[in-house]
This record gives structure tokens, C-alpha cells and sequence, in this order.
């Protein structure tokens, strides 16, 4: 995604929506180098509680704690 195709997307977007980076990659838990470098995948709006029980840091759907969240998703296949 270049910086114009980011900017336009979060444009478009309510400026009052927490924003979150999410990333699945396999390779991302393991801890081998210092740092990792990251290409932003797509951007959208989804319904997210912040999670009450370990291990998932947001429960997605529609539950009463739910709320409309900017979504980031970054990879490192690239």
C-alpha cells in the first residue's frame, strides 16, 4: 500500500475510531531478531471489545462491550 492509498483510506474514516494493527503472520511470535519490518495491508472499520480473559487482546463481534474500531492490518510477506 503506498502513502496515498493509507492516507486516503484513513481519510475516509471517523478521526474518533481507536486504531489497532493487527498482524497474524506466522513468523511473528517468534523472537529471533530485534525488530521486524511490517507493509500495511488493508485498512477497514469493524465491532471490537477490548477482550476480559488472557491470551486474545480484542474479541471481535457484537457483544455489549462492542464498539466500531479502525482496523490496520500489516504483514511481513512482502
Amino acid at each position: 500500500m503506498t502513502v496515498d492509498q493509507l492516507r486516503s483510506r484513513l481519510a475516509g474514516l471517523d478521526g474518533g475510531l481507536e486504531l489497532v494493527c493487527f498482524c497474524c503472520d506466522e513468523g511473528t511470535r517468534q523472537r529471533t531478531t530485534p525488530f521486524r519490518v511490517y507493509v500495511v495491508e488493508q485498512v477497514h472499520v469493524t465491532r471490537a471489545a477490548r477482550a476480559t480473559s488472557p491470551g486474545a487482546p480484542l474479541e471481535f463481534g457484537h457483544g455489549p462491550q462492542a464498539r466500531e474500531m479502525a482496523v490496520v492490518h500489516i504483514t511481513t510477506d512482502f
